[in-house]
């Protein structure tokens, strides 16, 4: 029996699956409203659940503890910070998420955020609804094609982006330590502030921007990259006259 509101696929941590061989079939038992931590718990145990397949519950120690049953925890989700992997693993409870999850929509809502950005788009909507059209009013806005994007990390949201980028005139530049220059050209035909490939790495706003992405990922590495830090970035967050109303 799982209590829960979708699928599973692939493994995190070192929790082990072998409480599952030779299961044939599973009964799915939908929790419509946990309502907090004590009526989650007890959805569980009444249906004597064998698993869990959630989104955005907290799956924490005291939720296992309290659920002896248990022995899989699904996400319908890439991340997996609201179940306790520590806790899970010492219980040997499977725990699995959903690398993919997404991927798209996210990809084609950041680009969404970006020309609304750049094209001033939402700052342009509030000055018109506030009574006022002034295109000089605000930042300046630019051409597009040939601007270059910067990119900290390369994880399958980027990947999904970059065709779409690609489409709308603009060149790449990747900060992704985990990732080789020889993969990211080869494979995406983008740059690297690591790369040494003899292309058009050579303009002065491509060097600074590269230097920019590498400061925000220390920012990330060093710190998780808390409420506030990005503050600590001024080449993000330039001053520009406050939205109309």
């Amino acid at each position: 029996t799982l209590s829960c509101e979708g699928v599973l696929t692939g493994l995190i941590g070192e929790c082990g699956c072998s409480a599952f061989a030779g299961v044939e079939d599973v009964e799915l038992i939908e929790i419509k409203d946990p309502k907090g931590t004590e009526n989650f718990v007890d959805h569980i145990n009444e249906t004597k659940a064998d698993g869990l397949v959630v989104e955005y519950e907290q799956v924490t120690k005291e939720v296992m503890d309290k659920c002896p049953n248990l022995k899989i925890v699904s996400l319908q989700s890439i991340g997996y910070n609201n179940v306790d992997i520590a806790a899970a693993t010492e219980k040997k409870i499977a725990v699995t998420n959903i690398p993919g999850f997404c991927a798209e929509e996210v990809s084609v809502h950041a680009i969404g955020l970006m020309i609304d950005l750049v094209r001033k788009i939402t700052f342009f909507d509030k000055s018109v609804r506030a009574g006022k059209w002034d295109p000089l009013l605000g930042y300046k806005t630019y051409r597009m094609t040939g601007k270059t994007f910067g990119m900290v990390f390369f994880g399958e949201i980027p990947k999904q982006m970059v065709p779409v980028l690609k489409a709308l005139g603009l060149e790449i530049l990747v900060y992704a330590p985990t990732k080789t220059k020889e993969f990211l050209y080869k494979s995406y035909k983008i740059l690297s502030p690591r790369c040494d490939i003899p292309i058009s790495y050579t303009s002065g706003k491509q060097k600074a921007l590269a230097k920019n992405l590498q400061v925000l990922y220390n920012l990330f590495h060093k710190t998780g990259c808390p409420v506030g830090t990005l503050a600590k970035a001024p080449f993000l967050l330039k001053s520009t006259p406050p939205l109309p109303g």
